[in-house]
Formats: structure tokens, C-alpha cells, sequence
């Protein structure tokens, strides 16, 4: 039973995600404007950017629960949502990593006139969703460059659930 806390809790995450136009836009949009109804392509194109309508699970396959070597073979936004470990004796423990990796040719971002990178909005985003999951609290972020492929930046944001949590942080 145990072990199947974490996966709700990890489930719980990933639908909450996958229902927010705002991380689903950031995730699918690859222009400098992704939250606008409008954005230029790389190419230097007008694009329109309605709503997501599509499951960014299940259908345009950009948020994962493990990783996955699909993620690399296209330049594309995707988010891990990995169960890291979990303690089985006295109080429950466990952990949960978010990755949002994104290809750099399509980190730069403006939000509301101010340029940011787009891991970082989706991270902060993801953040404020995570503080309403009953006890699961963001502990810590970290960036990096994807090891095996030079054209990603990823943010990991470390999760910590436990059954015993007292307080939870505001985003």
C-alpha cells in the first residue's frame, strides 16, 4: 500500500499538469511567445496559438512518467514525472522528480514583457500546482545540460511526500 501512495501521488501531479493551458502552451508553443495568441516560428512565421486541446500525455506525448528515449529523437519540451525512492518502515517517505527538459534553441521566453527561460516558467507553474497536493512540498531545483545530448537545458525539481507532513509551503 505503501508504495501505491507515492504512485497516486504521482499520478495526482501529472493530472494537474497535463490540465493547465499555461504548461501545456509553454510545452507545446516553440516561440518566443507562447502564452500570446500569436507567435513567430523559427522560421520567421506567424503562427497561430489557440488553447491546447490535445492530451499532452497520452496523445502529443510530451509529459512522461519515466524517462524515455523517445524524448531526444525530436527538438521538443517534455516533463518527467519520476518516482525517485520511498522508505517503507514507520512513516512513509518518499520522493518524486520533475524533469523539464527543454532544447535550448527554445529556452528564451517573454512573459508579460520581461524575457525568462521556459523551464523556468513551467517549473514555477508546476510548483504552484505540487503545494496543493496533500502532503508533497518542492524541497529543492537544480538545472543542468543533458548529458547525453548538448542541445538540452533541464530542470529537476526535487519533490518530498510524506505522510506525516505538518506544513505546507506557499509557491
Amino acid at each position: 500500500m505503501k508504495l501505491n501512495t507515492l504512485v497516486q501521488k504521482q499520478y495526482e501531479i501529472l493530472e494537474k499538469v497535463c490540465v493547465n493551458q499555461e504548461i501545456e502552451r509553454l510545452v507545446v508553443y516553440d516561440t518566443r511567445t507562447p502564452l500570446a495568441e500569436s507567435g513567430v516560428d523559427l522560421g520567421g512565421s506567424t503562427i497561430p496559438q489557440d488553447d491546447i486541446e490535445g492530451d499532452i500525455y497520452g496523445e502529443t506525448k510530451r509529459v512522461y512518467l519515466y524517462p524515455n528515449n523517445e524524448i531526444n529523437n525530436e527538438l521538443k519540451t517534455t516533463i518527467v514525472i519520476r518516482r525517485e525512492n520511498c522508505t517503507l518502515i514507520e512513516e512513509q517517505i518518499g520522493s518524486i522528480k520533475i524533469d523539464i527538459i527543454c532544447p535550448i534553441l527554445y529556452s528564451m521566453v517573454t512573459i508579460e514583457n520581461i524575457n525568462t527561460n521556459r523551464e523556468s516558467e513551467i517549473g514555477d507553474r508546476i510548483i504552484a500546482l505540487v503545494n496543493t497536493v496533500n502532503g508533497v512540498v518542492v524541497t529543492n531545483s537544480h538545472e543542468s545540460i543533458l548529458e547525453d545530448n548538448k542541445e538540452y537545458n533541464v530542470l529537476t525539481l526535487d519533490l518530498l511526500y510524506t505522510d506525516n507532513l505538518q506544513t505546507v509551503p506557499l509557491a
